[in-house]
């Protein structure tokens, strides 16, 4: 084994055995195409005002105009250090029942952000009651009617982006608000969440960092389902003890393990759009979101600052920065198609016709689904492992030691890998569970700081 990872990070033992896989090979190509193509005076730039003039040049009058228009909404002449930026749904009173709480989410942040609301639809809908609710509510509010084609993720968060953008280099000189990215249905932060971003890109090798993304619902914790709670479980500690592990120890990790946890298939985790951060001069320098990428926005963007950075300047913070999202969107695709918040959006994609559904109503939750069921957890785990592939030598670790902190420690189960199908040099794992009495021990744990009974 190459490599064996440990709590502080990773410990190098030799020079690793694996070939880059194939997506990784791909996904690499296809992003320094992009980083290649962008112009010189902007990837040449240093201080912030001229990055982002650079940036405007590059887009063009078009876009610069839609801009410019709706950055006259900002007011950034108080020089906020930090700027929460949140995409809202605002037609069919989607996210009606967020927008009546998101505003105290922030009260008692230890650093103070301006947090801006960016109210999207598109051209041929009615806009619905939650802008007025968050104006009532203190919001900023900036109201964004966008065409179908921008009605999507990349496409609304490249103008969000740029607004804020546009709206600091009025400010000129070496203003460069770091930018933090959270969504409307956000339940609950730590206190502390914008100090630790900023205090983590205080460091100038690091352009953007990561929190870690949780989930609860208010009506239907998680921890009362024991095998959703599991896969939930899965979604946080996978990523932390596999491709995380490694980015998060750049300086010591060499480069080709660096290539691969950066560019292999769904590297960051899913979600992370919803505890993002970036330095606006780091974003502006690779040109932003592009929203006419296959892939996640935030994958990509993420992709852009590490290649720009020699692969180092991205970092997780994990529970320093942690958010607690509606586990809404999980909770259907759970009870639906028996899936584990990792792969939710592979049942309700972002732009199900199902949104009305998935965003305002909860699932019926059958009596079993409250009880401790070893096979229901097993399914959880494979059906999360399955959408978790690395080379084998960085896969085997990375699952071992996820598994033995949810209490299989080894031997209580078996375990198998095999290649994962679209690249041979993947590979993916499965498991029997054999002995289930610690990951009970564990769930009741959890249950516990959730102040709910143990299970029987």
């Amino acid at each position: 084994m190459g490599y064996e990872s440990n709590e502080s990070g990773v410990e190098k033992k030799e020079k690793p055995n694996f070939e880059l896989s194939n997506c990784a090979v791909e996904m690499e190509k296809h992003i320094r195409e992009i980083y290649d193509g962008l112009p010189e005076s902007l990837k040449e730039e240093t201080e912030p005002k001229k990055i982002f003039q650079a940036y405007f040049e590059m887009k063009g009058p078009e876009f610069n105009h839609e801009v410019e228009k709706l950055a006259e909404q900002l007011d950034l002449s108080g020089r906020p250090e930090a700027i929460i930026t949140i995409p809202v749904a605002s037609y069919g009173d989607q996210e009606k029942e967020s927008a009546k709480h998101i505003s105290s989410v922030f009260e008692n942040q230890t650093t103070k952000p301006l947090v801006i609301y960016f109210c999207n639809k598109p051209e041929n809908q009615k806009w619905d009651t939650v802008p007025a609710i968050l104006e009532k509510n203190g919001g900023k509010v900036i109201k964004m009617s966008l065409d179908a084609d921008r009605v999507r993720a990349g496409g609304y968060r490249e103008l969000m982006q740029a607004v804020v953008l546009m709206a600091a280099l009025k400010q000129g000189g070496k203003y460069d608000p770091v930018q933090i990215s959270c969504d409307v249905d956000t339940l609950e932060v730590q206190d502390t969440m914008v100090e630790s971003h900023l205090k983590a890109l205080k460091d100038p090798r690091i352009g953007a960092s990561l929190g870690q993304l949780d989930w609860d619902n208010s009506k239907i914790k998680t921890e009362s389902l024991p095998a959703f709670f599991i896969g939930a479980e899965m979604m946080r500690l996978l990523p932390k003890n596999g491709n995380w592990a490694l980015i998060n120890d750049a300086e010591s990790v060499d480069e080709q393990t660096l290539r691969e946890c950066i560019y292999s298939t769904r590297s960051f985790g899913r979600g992370v759009q919803a505890n993002l951060s970036f330095r606006s001069s780091a974003y502006a320098r690779v040109g932003g979101y592009d929203p006419k990428q296959k892939h996640d926005e935030f994958d990509y963007i993420l992709r852009m600052i590490a290649l720009d950075s020699d692969l180092k300047g991205i970092t997780k913070l994990w529970d320093k920065v942690r958010v607690v999202c509606d586990s809404r969107r999980a909770l259907w695709a759970y009870r639906e198609g028996g899936l584990p918040p990792m792969r939710q959006w592979d049942l309700h994609a972002f732009l199900t016709t199902d949104l009305d559904k998935i965003r305002t109503k909860l699932p019926q939750i059958s009596p079993n689904d409250l009880n401790f069921n070893p096979y229901a957890i097993q399914q959880q785990i494979n059906e999360t492992l399955v959408a978790f592939n690395l080379p084998l030598e960085l896969l085997e670790p990375a699952v071992k030691k996820t598994l033995a902190q949810i209490g299989l420690a080894e031997g209580t189960y078996r375990i198998t890998y095999r290649p994962y199908e679209p690249d041979n040099k993947l590979a993916i794992a499965e498991i029997v569970i054999d002995q289930s009495a610690g990951l009970k021990v564990y769930i009741n744990q959890k249950r516990k700081e959730a102040e709910l009974d143990p299970l029987a």
